[in-house]
């Protein structure tokens, strides 16, 4: 765009130089022409006004676009990311993972007696509850390369690239312990009284014949088992 103006300036000052040197028929004739060049100008300067409106403008909703295509991916209750755009993760580092021939770990949590809790204290405190838990739970991973989304409900999920089982099981242990110091009084009269968690280890090196959900699968099937060995606990 900027070649264009640079364009019409050469001709307005050749239209110049020509007013300058040219004789014409009559003052008036000349006068005309004057009027047209002058008018050409502000055209011209409306134009460049006009661009660096449409710039602004055009800059503005990148912003916003970008924005509200953040705003897509968080879930709104616990500012976590959302399952769509977790199973968008989960492609790519599925991919990765085939590509670099590593290990994917997956953690799924389930708080436990969640609709119980629910039921005795009420949808607005279980939604508090929700939001300590993931916020306990980010605090448990800052250190790690884990990415963390709500998986619906009051389920969430974890995803490890390039893992292993150690780093698997200590990270589940840590949220546990985390989770334990925020000392949430539980609807269920457990072992120490407070709301607690169960968690599913899946891990395993994605290959091209693998269907994509088998590793989730897999940590479903551990979370059962947390749940069947009598909650607040992990299995792998």
């Amino acid at each position: 765009m900027e070649d264009i103006f640079e364009l019409e300036d050469k001709v307005i000052l050749e239209a110049e130089d020509y007013i300058e040197t040219k004789e014409f028929a009559s003052a008036e004739d000349e006068d005309r022409y004057e009027k047209l060049l002058q008018a050409y100008k502000r055209l011209l300067r409306q134009m460049r006004t006009m661009v660096r409106m449409s710039d602004i403008m055009q800059s503005k909703l990148n912003t916003m676009s970008g924005e509200l295509e953040k705003l897509s991916q968080i879930d709104g209750l616990t500012g976590l990311y959302n399952r769509r755009y977790f199973n968008e993760i989960y492609q790519k580092e599925w991919r990765k993972a085939i590509t670099d021939g590593t290990e994917l770990g997956t953690l799924m949590i389930d708080i436990d007696y969640f609709k119980v809790y629910n039921d005795t204290f009420g949808h607005l405190a279980g939604d508090l509850c929700l939001q300590k838990i993931a916020k306990s739970i980010e605090e448990s991973i800052l250190d790690s390369n884990a990415f963390v989304a709500r998986f619906g409900g009051e389920e969430f999920i974890l995803l490890l690239p390039n893992t292993n089982l150690a780093q698997c099981t200590g990270l589940a242990q840590k949220i546990m312990d985390q989770l334990t110091l925020l000392n949430i009084p539980g609807a269920i009269k457990t072992t120490d009284g407070k709301v607690t968690i169960s968690i599913g280890i899946g891990l395993m090196k994605p290959t091209e014949e693998t269907k994509l959900e088998t590793l989730i699968n897999i940590a479903d099937q551990a979370l059962y088992r947390a749940k069947k060995d009598g909650r607040n606990c992990w299995r792998a």
